[in-house]
């Protein structure tokens, strides 16, 4: 019984031409679209150097240029007060260091490089003040101090918590790839109007079949998780090997990660189809706002809109399952240590077990005075 119910749903899911568009074939087509737009999103330059004016006598200049220019984030030009004042409202510079009886810096806006050139201001300060209050009280180190002024010493390492460098067009297929494991939830949808007698005429059929509801129900999602687990086979097969993309060395983790996340497609559609009391149309609509709008607060459409959505209101990033899917590819593509995937995985799973047992309890208790 089981194999020839799990037959029956296989072909009548498949020949459904409008899920099997917005499942299999939108996902495919999108992430094409993604790659050709975004496919040298990690190749630019995402750094420039700060432009800067010093306005300042000439012996002057030297020593603040050689202190100054010992990073590569400022480029500094030498220009009169009058030529760095016209430069900076004609927004050619961020603004200039005058250097009077006391070191100014004149901006017109505020911002992230003004803040970075400040910050290397008051070094500056501080190093001249630490320079002048030895000359006073200990000229006998001066010698020393200027050698450890030109060969400054590093007393830290610095060491990364991530596995990889993360490609930021990476962002927007973690999320696509977790939308496309939601878009289960319209198989979920189908299979759920499909077994309820007051919603269509196969449910009213099926319902006076001489088996149990529940076990029609369930050979019926597994054939609504067999598809979409080939689905995403499909579409992973279709990044890795056709558009080359790379998505981390755990591909077994990858895999395994995909096929939970098309359960919780799939039994998000059931529950939602068995829960809401309202038209099949309805519950379609709801299914995309779901899927569509999780992909959007994961990173689908602007790889920024995770981390203000996790800055501002975290909760949506618990609450959202497409977010703790595309967040669990992002851990495995990242991080060495597993702790953030399994906690993720584990929300996942606690979703499952939600959805189950709210599409039981709505389906086992649903009965017919008349079909």
């Amino acid at each position: 019984m089981y194999g020839h119910i799990l037959k029956y749903r296989l072909m009548c899911l498949t020949k459904d031409k409008d899920n099997m568009f917005w499942i299999l074939i939108f996902p495919i087509v999108l992430s094409t679209l993604l790659y050709a737009a975004l496919s040298n999103i990690g190749n630019q330059e995402l750094f420039h150097q700060i432009p800067l004016a010093l306005v300042a006598e000439e012996e002057e200049s030297e020593e603040v240029t050689r202190l100054m220019n010992a990073t590569d984030l400022v480029e500094f030009q030498m220009m009169d007060q009058t030529e760095a004042q016209a430069s900076l409202e004609n927004e050619e510079l961020i603004g200039y260091v005058l250097m009077d009886e006391e070191m100014k810096f004149v901006v017109q806006t505020k911002g992230m490089e003004q803040s970075i050139v400040r910050l290397f201001l008051n070094h500056y300060r501080q190093t001249v003040g630490t320079v002048e209050n030895i000359m006073r009280n200990h000229p006998e180190q001066m010698g020393s101090v200027v050698n450890r002024l030109e060969t400054r010493q590093v007393f830290t390492t610095p060491v990364s918590a991530a596995r990889a460098k993360l490609d930021p067009m990476l962002i927007f297929f973690f999320a696509l790839i977790a939308m496309t494991c939601m878009y289960g939830a319209y198989l979920g949808l189908r299979e759920a109007v499909d077994i309820q007698a007051n919603l269509s005429d196969l449910a009213a059929r099926i319902n006076i079949a001489p088996i149990h509801k529940m076990k029609t129900f369930f050979y019926s999602i597994s054939a609504a998780v067999i598809i979409q687990v080939l689905i995403i086979s499909v579409l992973l097969a279709y990044l890795q090997f056709v558009l080359k993309i790379n998505l981390g060395d755990r591909s077994v983790l990858i895999y395994l990660t995909s096929v939970l996340g098309s359960v919780l497609g799939v039994m998000a559609g059931a529950f939602i189809g068995t829960v809401l009391k309202t038209s099949e149309n309805m519950k379609n609509a709801i299914v995309t706002i779901f899927s569509l709008g999780g992909a959007y607060l994961a990173g689908l459409m602007n790889f920024s809109t995770k981390y203000t959505v996790a800055e501002n209101v975290p909760i949506l990033t618990v609450l959202n399952p497409v977010n703790l899917l595309a967040d669990a590819y992002y851990a495995l593509y990242m991080f060495d240590s597993l702790e953030r995937y399994w906690m993720n995985i584990m929300y996942m799973i606690g979703f499952i077990i939600l959805f189950f047992l709210g599409t039981y309890m709505n389906v086992r208790r649903r009965k017919y005075a008349s079909i």
